[in-house]
């Protein structure tokens, strides 16, 4: 009897002491009735309640009431509402058919064990939440624009986290999946501005390409046993990430000071992108620098690679902005896309990158945009460079890159391709390509400075968006007609639509009406990429002009031809802008 009344007694002393933590202490016997139970046993207005724990059932209608308790009715209609804390450990939600909250015209009700769908969406107030212990799932959008809370934690039992979950929960620092959630939805931790450690339970094994997205302060995040899809994409949303830590026992993936690799160490997963390490030698073991591995990684000043390295892959080193050296290894094999590409438009700080003799596949576009010029071993079998940077194909027969601080162009005559992205980023204001170039690659001139490019005859072939981003180019000269088997369908189509609205295409005599309908040049309905379409020898203003009195350094007949500086006394057209010098007059 005695122990049966001591342990009454601390009962009840407990139970006073979780009581004078809350402005309200509810216990339900029933669900649905908690307003009547609170306007019961309070002497103040409802929305006067800072502080609340409820135990007990709680339904559908109890949440429209919490809702309404935190200053928010419906989606966003504001109450007066104040409750700052929120303690649910005790509650337990059962399935009602009465609704909380209609989202994009869709009614939620509560379900058994559900923390349910926009339970406490947008409630802007709260400060900290203890949810209901016997919850299996946090569902859709149960947090979102819950931009005030600060504490809150996942109970042990949960093993399902839904859609945008924790979207907009910018004041919380931290916080743990427990080791039974399994399935984590899309963008569940998007844009929780103040996140700087987020740890995964041992069972999450893959996280979408957004998840982390807009979570600008994270700098921890830590991988449980079973992780094991990784997605190159998800990391380049997280510009302050410093260490990616995986838990020993994976399978699949470790770490070392903060650096990913798979398994094996055989590729190098990640690098953080304000990783401590500086200067960074890459561990021997590693074969491949997996897709955007580097990118971002705004600290990094130099990169040693191992001789076992075999591959960089696409985006690699992407945004290295301090990046001023790379040295690449003997046994090197390949390039991928954008694997040293740069910033469009800024300066790299890279000055040099030197090829091995060992290279032999470069990606078109892997130095996109990129300022640094390329040397390439003379044993190298298949790719060469010239003086100026230039990167060609051994015969130099194509054109893979040309550096974007070249402003003068003179390219190997005997060249007859260009690769994709070649001239992606320069600031070359005049591109003449003679007539023996046959191939455009796609995204040839992406992003380019030029004013003007001129086609020779020769063209036979060209790929997609090959001027896309040229905002400054205004005339386009076209000596070639294209097969239109061999032409893709949007070559001259520009996102942008700088192109549309100022460049104009010239062409040969008689040859605007072929222009005006053909593919690669005008769209499906007939409506052309240019803003005019007009005859070199019928453009408006053509004027004549003394061979002393061209501008231009070089000068072509309408063959495409140089014109021999010894000449005398030759007179030219010369076109609108006064540097498409196309004809001779004798």
């Amino acid at each position: 009897m005695a122990c049966r009344l001591l342990t009454t007694l601390v009962s009840w002393v407990l139970t006073l002491q979780v009581m004078a933590q809350y402005d309200l202490y509810v216990s339900l016997l029933e669900d649905g009735t908690l307003e009547e139970t609170v306007d019961l046993i309070t002497e103040k207005a409802h929305h006067s309640v800072r502080s609340m724990k409820v135990n007990g059932p709680i339904n559908g209608t109890d949440m429209m009431f919490i809702r309404d308790m935190c200053g928010v009715r419906d989606l966003d209609t504001p109450t007066d509402g104040q409750l700052r804390i929120l303690d649910l450990t005790d509650a337990y939600v059962v399935e009602s058919p009465a609704v909380y909250l209609s989202m994009y015209g869709v009614d939620f009700t509560t379900q058994d064990s559900h923390f349910g769908s926009g339970f406490l969406y947008n409630c802007q107030q709260l400060e900290k939440v203890f949810l209901p212990m016997g919850i299996n799932s946090i569902d859709t959008l149960a947090f979102a624009m819950c931009s005030s809370l600060k504490e809150m934690m996942i109970p042990d039992g949960v093993t399902h986290i839904g859609y945008g979950a924790f979207y907009g929960c910018s004041n919380l620092h931290y916080l743990s999946i427990p080791d039974l959630v399994s399935d984590v939805e899309e963008g569940a931790f998007q844009y929780m501005d103040n996140l700087e450690e987020l740890s995964l339970g041992d069972a999450v094994a893959s996280l979408d390409n957004a998840a982390i997205l807009g979570d600008k302060r994270l700098q921890i995040i830590n991988l449980g046993n079973r992780f094991k899809d990784y997605s190159p994409v998800m990391f380049y949303n997280a510009p302050s990430l410093s260490y990616v830590n995986v838990t020993p026992g994976n399978p699949y993936y470790c770490s070392l000071d903060g650096v990913l690799f798979s398994f094996s160490k055989d590729s190098l997963m990640v690098f953080p992108p304000v990783s401590p390490l500086t200067n960074y030698e890459v561990p021997e073991e590693v074969r491949h620098i997996s897709p955007y591995a580097f990118c971002n990684a705004s600290k990094l000043r130099s990169v040693v690679m191992p001789d076992s390295m075999l591959v960089i892959d696409t985006l690699a080193f992407y945004g290295c902005s301090s990046l001023s050296d790379i040295q690449l290894n003997e046994g090197l094999k390949a390039l991928r896309l954008g694997a040293f590409a740069n910033t469009v438009g800024e300066a790299s700080s890279l000055a040099e990158i030197s090829l091995p003799s060992t290279v032999d596949e470069i990606d078109g576009g892997a130095f996109l945009f990129q300022t640094a010029n390329i040397r390439v071993s003379e044993q190298n079998e298949h790719y060469a460079s010239d003086d100026s940077g230039i990167l060609y194909d051994k015969e130099k027969t194509v054109v893979c890159h040309v550096p974007c601080v070249i402003s003068q162009l003179e390219l190997a005559q005997t060249v007859d391709s260009v690769a994709p992205y070649a001239f992606a980023g320069t600031s070359v204001p005049v591109v003449y390509l003679c007539d023996q170039v046959k191939h455009i690659g796609n995204g040839a001139f992406l992003c380019a400075t030029s004013h003007q490019i001129t086609l020779g005859y020769g063209i036979e072939d060209i790929g997609e968006w090959i001027v896309d981003g040229c905002a400054q180019l205004k005339s386009l000269y076209c000596f070639a007609s294209p097969k239109d088997n061999l032409m893709a369908a949007e070559a001259f189509y520009d996102h942008s639509g700088n192109v549309g609205r100022q460049c104009v295409l010239y062409v040969l005599p008689g040859n605007t009406n072929v222009f005006m309908q053909k593919k690669g040049f005008a769209d499906a309905d007939g409506n052309s990429y240019f803003s005019a379409v007009r005859e070199m020898d019928g453009a408006d203003d053509i004027r004549t002009a003394e061979r002393h009195g061209v501008s231009s350094g070089l000068v072509y007949d309408l063959k495409g031809q140089v014109i021999p500086t010894s000449q005398k006394g030759v007179r030219i057209v010369v076109l609108p802008d006064g540097k498409g010098i196309k004809t001779i007059e004798r």
